[in-house]
């Protein structure tokens, strides 16, 4: 049985975004206002969602592995109150209006699965027309929204503590971090075609220079069925929230990012990071999907 934690990170400390978290305790089922002294608590029974034993906002103002390192403890900590699954959203995100029906049924199809909820690769498109639910890479694994199961989120707490070399903490984004131990454990990164999760570009990035970005949002979302005839979207709709429908193959479409080369920089273990990086070198776009690469540091 699925049992979530559920963190939120919030930038609180910008008045910009305090309505947008407002906005998304709306959409997730939050019914008050969550203190910040509040560390942990279950929500409420949600229709449709997975239990959610566990929910915290992290509000610290700080470089992102401070706050990092917090989410950490809350999602470590929360597996003493039976949760079995690790849900992370930033406060900019827009979930679907089935948002957690189709995370149960996704979490359902995918148990053993990391899964970034932003289909960004450029591939997401083709594959969305050709009736296909998702996509595998190496390493796309993106901030606003991931869920994971509880032991890959411990052994990624380890692993970044023990495996990694000094200051890399301070160098690498949570999310790319996150990709380089699934790129060193060899895990595929799974995202959902199309996504059940928006990002909210109106709002200036707090990562700077982030907001010329051509990839910070999903390339299909919810929205795509209203380009659809009804029947088709009233299928689309019934298949997302059929956990066999999220279960099936799915293609691998390469790299997300450029090089595989920071794995040789933060790898303690300089001779398995020397064959992963040959490895991932050839771990490129097909070229059925790299056509559709425009302006990113991508493997086009």
């Amino acid at each position: 049985m699925i049992k979530l934690a559920v963190c939120v990170v919030h930038a609180a400390h910008i008045p910009a975004r305090v309505p947008l978290m407002k906005r998304l305790r709306q959409a997730l089922g939050v019914a008050e206002f969550v203190e910040r002294d509040e560390y942990m608590r279950a929500l409420s029974p949600i229709p449709g969602a997975p239990e959610v034993v566990a929910y915290h906002e992290e509000t610290t103002r700080g470089p992102w592995w401070i706050w990092h390192e917090l989410t950490l403890r809350f999602f470590v900590e929360a597996k003493a109150v039976g949760a079995t699954h690790c849900l992370t959203l930033q406060d900019d995100v827009i979930p679907s209006s089935t948002f957690w029906e189709q995370l149960r049924a996704l979490l359902e199809g995918r148990p053993k699965d990391v899964i970034c909820l932003d289909c960004a690769h450029t591939a997401a498109r083709p594959i969305f027309f050709a009736g296909g639910s998702g996509y595998t890479t190496p390493d796309g694994l993106i901030g606003i929204g991931h869920v994971e199961p509880i032991a890959i989120v411990e052994d990624f707490a380890r692993w970044r503590l023990k495996e990694v070399v000094d200051g890399t903490l301070s160098r690498m984004s949570e999310d790319v971090l996150f990709g380089a131990y699934c790129m060193h454990r060899e895990i595929p990164i799974f995202a959902p075609v199309p996504c059940i999760l928006d990002h909210d570009l109106d709002i200036t990035s707090t990562n700077d220079g982030f907001d010329d970005h051509w990839y910070r949002k999903p390339q299909v979302t919810m929205r795509e069925i209203e380009r659809l005839d009804e029947k088709k979207a009233a299928e689309l709709r019934a298949n997302t929230l059929d956990p066999a429908w999220w279960a099936r193959e799915v293609p691998h479409v390469g790299r997300f990012y450029d090089n595989a080369n920071h794995l040789s920089l933060i790898l303690k273990d300089e001779a398995r990071a020397a064959e992963l990086v040959e490895k991932y070198a050839e771990d490129k776009t097909p070229k059925e999907y790299a056509r559709f690469w425009s302006r990113v540091a991508a493997t086009a």
